[in-house]
């Protein structure tokens, strides 16, 4: 139910939520409502179709002259067609619209009565405003309280003329996945070839069966006769088979190969002719060399004469020496430049020295010499050192691998005494190829000529 109010008057107009009609109380000229047993009405009525076709009971109307009768004949309430004159009786027809909502057409002037506060057109603004929708509280149709109008039923909507416009979505179950065609049908080819089912299909003639569903080897049901195309029989199996032949006659000369058949192959004989010569093998290389070895003998007994061996360390030695001559003695610790002999070589000079490549270094034995040349006290150390695995670089802080060290002038001092120390390796001290080595040294005074030699060889 809506309720439509005017200005700030407490009058109503309200709407029936059914019906969807205003209820309208009729007054008179002189403000009064009119009697109970109606008002009478003069003129001429003009009454609007209410339904299609009219509906009219024939209960208790006579009908005169000739009625066409159609439709079901057994309807409770039979159409009529043609024209229908209505009589009132006696009297005037009686109008009552107290209980029932009447169609009205043609213009209707509807009198205020009394105004009871009901606001006039001259009161409202410019004139222009008649009504405002009105829920109780709010004002409603607006963008701050939106209305809406709500019908009993679904109703039923037509578009023959309705102009849309923009995009409108088609949905709801009457848009069927498949949809009814009338008219000429073009199918376009939508797969190259054509698919085409053969299920009920009669061939007639000759036709070449191709495709990827034709496979290569086709299955075959039935007694099959194969016949020899080739010289010999040629068969393919899908993979390696195992044949033996414990049970087969082989005749005539059959050649075996194949991956089988190892180039040695084992043997098994109670004896072998030798080849000629093969046991004193006379002048060759196993007599030549049994003639230099001596006999076998027992535990514990001399043998007269030796074999030729040679380690091999003694093979291929290349000499290495390595000098520091009447050189001043250094208080700060430091490498110190040795002078380089290697084989024949010209002599190099260097704070380090590298293993030659493919070559081992084997140290043999190590000298340092003091010789004083001021009368005092002095004292000497010098350090094998070895650079870092790798051929890394050497330096006064690296590995020591061996030290020596001299005092002069501890019972006599005097000018030119001398004294030395050696250090000798009976299997020798061994550096790999691309090893680095140098020698520091660190004296407790200035006063002293220093001598130093490093005796090797490479192999």
């Amino acid at each position: 139910m809506a309720v439509i109010k005017s200005g700030a008057s407490t009058d109503q107009l309200t709407i029936d939520a059914i019906s969807k009609a205003a209820r309208v109380t009729i007054y008179d000229t002189a403000g009064n409502t009119p009697p109970a047993a109606g008002i009478p009405v003069s003129g001429t009525i003009t009454a609007n179709q209410g339904t299609s076709p009219w509906v009219m009971s024939l209960a208790s109307t006579t009908i005169t002259g000739s009625v066409a009768v159609t439709g079901n004949f057994f309807q409770a309430t039979q159409p009529i067609s043609g024209t229908i004159t209505a009589n009132a009786g006696t009297g005037t027809f009686l109008v009552d619209g107290s209980a029932h909502t009447q169609p009205v057409s043609g213009n209707i002037t509807a009198n205020i009565g009394t105004t009871n506060g009901l606001a006039l057109d001259s009161t409202l603004t410019g004139g222009t405003q008649k009504t405002l929708n009105y829920d109780g509280t709010n004002t409603i149709f607006t963008n701050t309280h939106p209305g809406f109008v709500q019908f009993g039923s679904a109703q039923a909507v037509t578009l023959a003329s309705t102009t849309i416009t923009g995009s409108v979505a088609v949905t709801g179950t009457f848009f069927q996945a498949t949809q009814p065609i009338s008219g000429t049908i073009t199918a376009n080819q939508g797969t190259s070839p054509w698919i085409v089912s053969l299920t009920s299909t009669t061939i007639t003639g000759s036709v070449a069966v191709t495709g990827t569903f034709f496979q290569a080897t086709q299955p075959v049901s039935g007694t099959i006769t194969a016949n020899q195309g080739g010289s010999p029989w040629s068969v393919t199996f899908p993979s390696a088979q195992a044949v033996t032949l414990a049970s087969t006659t082989i005749t005539g000369s059959v050649a075996v190969t194949g991956t089988f058949f190892q180039a040695t192959q084992p043997v098994s004989a109670v004896s072998l002719p030798l080849p000629t010569n093969a046991a004193q093998e006379t002048g060759g290389n196993l007599a030549a060399t049994a003639s230099q070895f001596p006999a076998a003998t027992a535990k514990g007994t001399q043998a007269a004469t030796f074999g030729n061996v040679q380690s091999a360390k003694d093979t291929g030695r290349t000499k290495v020496i390595l000098t520091l001559t009447k050189a001043t003695s250094i208080t700060a610790e430091a490498l110190v430049t040795l002078t380089q002999k290697k084989g024949t070589a010209a002599t190099t000079t260097g704070t380090s020295y590298t293993v030659a490549a493919g070559k081992t270094l084997r140290i043999q034995a190590m000298l340092l010499s003091a010789t004083l040349t001021v009368a005092g006290l002095t004292s000497v150390a010098i350090r094998l050192r070895e650079g870092a695995a790798g051929g890394g670089a050497v330096s006064a802080a690296s590995d020591i691998i061996s030290e020596l060290e001299v005092s002069a002038g501890v019972t006599t001092v005097t000018i030119g005494q001398s004294t030395q120390q050696e250090l000798v390796f009976p299997d020798g001290l061994e550096l790999i190829a691309g090893q680095q080595i140098g020698v520091s040294e660190l004296a407790s005074t200035v006063d002293a000529a220093v001598t130093v030699v490093i005796v090797g060889y490479e192999y």
